[in-house]
């Protein structure tokens, strides 16, 4: 695997589009009780400390949450998950994708995310625990269900 370390750009602008729209999409696909099984194909970690060295580095945190934080209605599943977020571990705080799954539709049968680092899977076996009662890898893959 690659060296690529999304903390240089976590809460950058594009992260910002792919996660609201993922937090509405997760919100409208569990309007209903039915099963879903969610994957992430490029997983890094559930959670983002924006003001660690490397996200101060580049800045786009601050050019992306940052600036753009205010454009979002209380009501939309995304500023609803930044407050949650936010108020359990301090305003530096920015959600990687696999924390948005959990926090968006707690329904999820299933999690899988491939391709993810060792580092970056201790991270995530150590978020997600509250909401999961197993974690096992194989193969470079991982799922972790409810």
């Amino acid at each position: 695997m690659l060296s690529y370390q999304h903390i240089y750009h976590a809460g950058n602008l594009a992260d910002v589009h792919k996660h609201s729209l993922l937090a509405w999409m997760l919100g409208y696909l569990t309007r209903k009780d039915k099963p879903l099984s969610y994957m992430e194909t490029h997983a890094g970690r559930a959670l983002y400390d924006l003001s660690d060295t490397p996200a101060l580095k580049t800045g786009e945190a601050a050019q992306g949450i940052g600036r753009v934080r205010g454009w979002f209605d209380d009501a939309h599943p995304y500023a609803q998950v930044l407050d949650q977020i936010t108020a359990e571990h301090g305003s530096d705080a920015y959600p990687g994708s696999p924390c948005w799954r959990p926090s968006c539709c707690a329904t999820a049968t299933a999690s899988i995310w491939p391709n993810c680092t060792p580092a970056s899977m201790r991270h995530l076996i150590w978020r997600c625990r509250p909401m999961t009662s197993n974690a096992t890898t194989a193969t470079g893959s991982t799922w972790l269900s409810p």
